[in-house]
């Protein structure tokens, strides 16, 4: 990287405090240009953005809220979040240099948000040949020969099935075999059909006894069992949870086939193939797309976006442009050319 090359943060900030939301559709937002060549952190004070050398100490700043650190390393520029509680999100919004950046190849482990409802992809499959295993849950290893399935009453347990302890239950209730909580598990599923994609969905996955939720899948040496599972499934096809709960205390579980057509919808409109009841979610909030084998996260111009959690430190390449968004603050991300000094800011764009 050039030596007179610097970050160019033009930020935004909501002027009301709402859930941590950012509202893309309201006027009523304070701008400011902030130019920066070395490592500092990126505050807030009431909605005024602020970018202050590490050199600043700023415990003495009252009502400021922490947003970001920037690194300059060997010529690197980088972005990463203040505190790991609070998490930096990249907005999918089209900048001017950039049409991609309203879209995301989604991975599995990737969190998204939209308006205000998190949800995780545990899964992605693209081919019939792939078993169905996920890599979260807990490792379990052979459970001793006394044990007994809390469903059967049996004893057996062996590769193909074997004696599993789920969730915190204790004594005669702690162990099941795993095809009997698969059984239990399938028979509480309900099915969507449409013209896009067949949608699997389960609610209340938690124990009967002691209410803790049940993994997606468990592992015991070095296989790995899928809880959650339906035999009627077609690839390609991804698993999105939940990870707040409804009105009802139900977490959901979505297996999304994407059957017929490469795309499925999500929003909180009745016609959307995946339906999310929040008031933060829009009618037709966001889409998924089956592209070339990969899933492909887009926003559709939401009121409160759609986010993708940032969960390692964000390289600043030149030539590149992106959003952040922290809160009720997004910054626009972009190198730039022709600073000396540490830092400067232009008030207005």
């Amino acid at each position: 990287m050039k030596k007179d090359q610097y970050v160019l943060l033009k930020t935004m900030t909501w002027a009301r405090d709402s859930h941590g939301l950012f509202d893309y559709e309201s006027k009523n937002i304070q701008k400011k240009n902030i130019r920066a060549n070395c490592s500092g952190k990126l505050i807030r004070i009431s909605n005024e953005v602020q970018f202050l050398s590490e050199k600043i100490d700023t415990n003495h700043v009252d009502d400021r809220s922490n947003l970001a650190h920037i690194s300059l390393a060997k010529g690197q520029y980088s972005i990463s979040p203040f505190d790991e509680n609070q998490p930096l999100w990249l907005a999918l919004r089209v900048t001017k240099s950039n049409e991609d950046s309203k879209c995301y190849n989604l991975n599995e482990g990737s969190i998204i948000k939209l308006g205000r409802v998190k949800f995780k992809i545990s899964a992605l499959h693209t081919s019939s040949f792939e078993p169905l295993t996920f890599i979260q849950g807990s490792s379990e290893n052979f459970l001793p020969e006394e044990s007994v399935c809390r469903i059967c009453l049996c004893d057996s347990n062996d590769q193909e099935n074997p004696l599993i302890s789920p969730c915190i239950c204790k004594g005669t209730m702690k162990h099941i075999h795993v095809q009997c909580l698969q059984k239990w598990v399938s028979s509480k599923f309900s099915t969507k059909t449409g013209p896009n994609s067949e949608i699997f969905c389960w609610k209340s996955m938690d124990c009967e006894l002691c209410k803790s939720p049940y993994p997606a899948s468990v592992q015991v040496g070095r296989r790995v069992y899928a809880i959650f599972t339906s035999g009627d499934i077609q690839t390609p096809y991804c698993m999105i949870e939940s990870m707040s709960r409804d009105s009802n205390n139900h977490r959901m579980l979505y297996l999304v086939s994407f059957k017929n057509k490469c795309s499925i919808t999500m929003g909180r409109g009745h016609d959307s193939d995946l339906r999310v009841s929040d008031i933060s979610v829009s009618r037709m909030h966001a889409m998924i797309r089956y592209v070339n084998g990969k899933f492909i996260l887009e926003d559709n111009s939401s009121k409160f976006g759609t986010l993708v959690m940032l969960q390692e430190p964000k390289k600043v390449e030149a030539e590149d442009e992106f959003v952040m968004q922290i809160g009720r603050t997004v910054f626009e991300v972009s190198i730039k050319s022709g600073i000396r000094g540490d830092a400067s800011i232009d008030e207005d764009f």
